[in-house]
């Protein structure tokens, strides 16, 4: 089974409940591979990876968050922070001045893809469309691509 990106994934861990099973969520920044194995490498938002064994997957459970999931992902302004937080620093890590104006840029794209309402047909199309080609905290890019995009449908009578 093929997870995709951003999607919750839920892990079965360690008695925290009645069934001796706690379910954390986690977010992923890439498509989850196919299984190779008994084995699955989850890559997070963060960079960080984990590898968990694929009994540990609840796919019943996985499946019922993507159906409940919008198609049409539009950042939370926390989630966006931390990724442009972590974004800019890997871009920039010793120059200071370039890490705080690659925030100041994405905090601004973040406010512009809020407001955009993407929701429906094309627009949606476009708007998974960019998330996909420029995931994690880079904003900026991804407000560029759906400005050029909805330039491109305006064009073409859309």
């Amino acid at each position: 089974m093929r997870l995709p990106r951003l999607v919750a994934v839920m892990l079965l861990l360690c008695r925290a409940d009645a069934f001796g099973q706690s379910i954390i969520v986690l977010k992923t920044a890439r498509p989850v591979a196919p299984l190779a194995g008994d084995r699955i490498t989850l890559t997070l938002r963060s960079g960080a990876t984990i590898t968990v064994a694929a009994a540990d997957i609840d796919y019943d459970m996985t499946s019922k968050i993507v159906a409940m999931s919008p198609p049409n992902p539009t950042p939370s302004t926390l989630d966006a922070t931390v990724e442009i937080n972590a974004f800019c620093a890997n871009m920039f890590a010793t120059n200071f001045t370039m890490q705080a104006s690659c925030r100041q840029q994405n905090q601004d794209a973040v406010r512009a893809l809020t407001k955009r309402d993407m929701s429906t047909g094309d627009r949606a199309t476009i708007r998974r469309e960019c998330v996909r080609l420029f995931p994690g905290g880079n904003y900026t890019m991804r407000n560029s691509c759906e400005e050029q995009q909805l330039e491109s449908l305006k064009q073409l009578g859309r």
